[in-house]
């Protein structure tokens, strides 16, 4: 894993996590041009969704969510979340 390498290097590390419920991303999908099955869909967001509090664990230094369903993605959430990368980015 990448992350692993830029530790090993002595970077600190983060993420941003963009959350999409799976009837809101299958919907999503169903309105682009390109198709993907739906099973398919559904076994990666499943897994994902499992795999949160793994991602949670090892970027404990900075872990953010962002929910990107209906409503939920607006400015206010954006400007903090930007805000908050900055500061990681330039905190020692």
């Amino acid at each position: 894993m990448r992350n692993g390498i830029l530790k090993q290097f002595g970077y600190d590390t983060g993420m941003v996590w963009i959350n999409t419920d799976l009837n809101k991303a299958l919907e999503r999908i169903k309105q682009r041009n390109r198709s993907v099955p739906e099973e398919y869909v559904k076994d990666v967001h499943e897994s994902l969704k499992q795999n949160i509090p793994y991602y949670k664990n090892e970027f404990n230094n900075f872990f953010i969510e962002i929910n990107n369903n209906d409503g939920e993605l607006n400015d206010m959430v954006l400007k903090a979340a930007s805000k908050n990368v900055i500061l990681f980015l330039v905190r020692p």
